[in-house]
């Protein structure tokens, strides 16, 4: 019973936290219009082209599944997420109680995740990260489950397969943890010489639907791997530094450093004989094998969302730490110990969401107050803002846009886009400019040169939105802010001369209008401007120095 009423608190803790700092972030709607081609019929496509601009095939699914019951997308998603999280705190709970003895212990743990400002957020946001960690979670339960039985049954290690499959389905790089669940839980059922049925009830469901996916992947798009990976990996794993930077600044936010640290201390004195419970090794290779992964693809700009799926595992042996090693080992009090250690954990996290504000430098770690605003061009946080005025202005000129920020802008609007970051053109991983070193963000390594759009025939480039006063922009004092937002923000990083360049600004709301190159000339578009009284200006940008 205490058990019980201790993981509803926690539960409902983590819930109310989740809540409290909901959120959106442009890349969701990336998944919303993929979902939404899928629903209308036009498949999982990039206005019309088979491209793979997504990571998260099942999530696609799911928000698919509430547009067809004409849910809200944004809504559907949060939605999912939270339920998700549920799934994650009941497996967490369950795996940390075959771990930590009285249930306290394991509500101390439950709590440090519950509370950690990353892991909350990240219920919402839009994005798959939740599905996946409850997936991978809840395949570790059932696998650590299994251990215990005396017969295990082909039901059951088939749900493991099933479950560890609905993970990579969900995102690819899953099969990182996948891999050591799958071959920790054959070994063992190998060991306790189990039959043919369950032995082939933990490979063939995975296999099989894992397998069917990928052909048909390699049939639809042409790529086992998502267009997504070529753009934010082109240099290969372990380029640089940055995933490395990525993992060390998460430990230091967060407090985490002294864990390890004392442990070891602990072992070098040899004060620690606990003798690891069963699994720890299997939690310990999992949180080893994701941190290395984050560590070779280089991290992520959004906030520490890559580090969430693997998170729980890390706690959980980062807490055994706690009251094993540290607690019965160099201190010799582990209840104490695990209480001083959450409550100094808790309060890092809480200093992580108040402080960390803004783009970090050098790791290029971007804020959650960043996202949720899109770098303040959303400030009321509404999305729909600037793509359906798009939408309604250029409907019937179906103009080609040209935008780093491709996920509400082309939503909201549905005009043709091409993605200057590349995740959704196959081009722009391959030949796109090269980022000089001070400015690779992760995941952004490539853009679009201006060749490019205009061999694709782009007719109005964005850039990052960027919204001014229409009084500045008429201005004869602006030539040089607008030559400078033409060479930098339109097309930044571009290598090539542009000559002079014709500018275009669409009203929004009072004072408030978005500005745009008009690169490529068309009838339809110069009436529709022209119709519409939007400003218009010509300016000189001066040539790419040698």
């Amino acid at each position: 019973m205490q058990a019980r009423v201790l993981l509803a608190v926690g539960t409902l803790v983590a819930l109310g936290l989740a809540w409290s700092n909901r959120f959106l972030q442009d890349d969701a709607y990336i998944v919303f219009h993929y979902a939404r081609n899928l629903a209308e019929g036009r498949g999982l496509t990039w206005f019309g082209e088979r491209i793979e601009g997504y990571t998260d095939f099942l999530w696609v699914l799911w928000i698919r599944l509430g547009i067809l019951f004409r849910a809200d997308p944004p809504a559907w998603s949060q939605f999912g997420g939270l339920l998700a999280l549920v799934w994650v705190l009941h497996s967490f709970w369950h795996i940390s109680r075959r771990l930590f003895e009285p249930p306290l212990v394991s509500f101390a743990a439950l709590l440090l995740l519950a509370t950690n400002h990353t892991f909350s957020s990240f219920a919402t946001g839009g994005l798959e990260t939740m599905l996946q960690t409850a997936l991978l979670c809840g395949a570790v339960r059932r696998s650590l489950d299994l251990r215990d039985r005396d017969r295990p049954g082909a039901g059951s290690s088939a749900a493991i397969s099933l479950t560890l499959a609905g993970a990579i389905l969900t995102r690819m790089d899953s099969a990182v943890i996948a891999a050591p669940v799958g071959g920790w839980t054959l070994v063992h059922l190998i060991r306790r010489r189990a039959s043919r049925a369950v032995l082939a009830g933990l490979i063939a469901p995975g296999a099989g639907i894992v397998g069917g996916w990928l052909i048909w992947k390699l049939g639809y798009y042409g790529h086992l791997l998502p267009n997504t990976y070529q753009a934010k990996v082109p240099d290969g794993l372990f380029h640089d530094v940055s995933g490395l930077l990525y993992v060390r600044h998460f430990f230091q936010e967060y407090w985490l450093w002294p864990v390890p640290g004392l442990a070891l201390v602990s072992l070098v004195a040899r004060r620690s004989r606990v003798r690891p419970p069963p699994g720890i090794g299997l939690l310990t290779t999992i949180a080893i094998a994701w941190l290395l992964y984050v560590a070779a693809v280089g991290g992520d700009f959004m906030e520490f969302r890559m580090l969430v799926p693997g998170l729980p595992f890390l706690i959980l042996v980062l807490f055994w730490l706690v009251v094993g090693p540290i607690g019965k080992g160099l201190v010799r009090h582990p209840l104490a110990t695990a209480a001083t250690v959450t409550a100094l954990l808790v309060v890092g996290s809480v200093q992580h969401g108040r402080s960390f504000a803004g783009i970090r430098s050098g790791i290029w770690v971007d804020s959650l107050d960043e996202l949720s605003t899109f770098y303040g061009v959303y400030p009321e946080e509404r999305w729909d803002a600037i793509g359906t005025k798009l939408g309604q202005e250029l409907a019937d000129a179906d103009p080609i846009l040209a935008l780093d920020a491709v996920g509400a802008i082309p939503y909201f609007s549905r005009l043709r886009t091409v993605d200057m970051w590349g995740l959704n053109d196959r081009v722009v991983p391959r030949e796109g400019t090269v980022l000089p070193e001070s400015n690779r963000r992760p995941g952004h390594r490539r853009h679009a040169t201006l060749s490019y759009l205009k061999e694709r025939g782009v007719h109005l480039v964005i850039g990052h939105p960027t919204v001014v006063d229409p009084a500045d922009f008429t201005h004869p004092r602006w030539d040089v802010s607008l030559a400078r937002w033409t060479r930098e923000i339109a097309i930044g990083f571009n290598r090539e001369d542009i000559g002079v360049a014709t500018l275009v600004a669409m009203p929004l709301e009072e004072g408030r209008s978005l500005m745009m190159w008009n690169l490529t000339p068309s009838p339809a578009l110069d009436e529709a401007i022209e119709e519409r009284g939007w400003l218009r200006r010509r300016v000189k940008v001066p040539d790419v120095p040698n």
